[in-house]
């Protein structure tokens, strides 16, 4: 699922993106409180969608259910490098978190 989203970031395809998602999924940025649900949706669209948010040479580890993805994140006027830690349940993924 993870690898699926980073192909449909690349395009930038909204609605691949947003399909790869449980309906209940949740982000957040380090240690922070999480968002989920529609406030997941509406921080997808407006932060990684809109934005065209991508990673460039994405390394994937996969343990489990849990996938950590390294490498450039590039969107429109923001660049850094990637930490992310994805969890992926049922086929969905289902939590997205920055580390840092």
């Amino acid at each position: 699922m993870v690898r699926q989203l980073l192909e449909a970031m690349a395009s930038n395809d909204p609605a691949r993106i947003s399909a790869l998602f449980a309906a209940n999924a949740s982000q957040a940025y380090g240690s922070g409180p999480a968002k989920s649900g529609e406030d997941f949706f509406r921080w997808l669209d407006s932060d990684i969608i809109e934005r065209g948010g991508r990673v460039n040479d994405p390394q994937v580890v996969v343990t489990g259910n849990d996938v950590v993805v390294t490498g450039q994140y590039n969107s429109r006027g923001y660049t850094s490098r990637a930490d992310f830690l994805f969890r992926v349940e049922d086929g969905r993924i289902v939590s997205w978190r920055m580390r840092y």
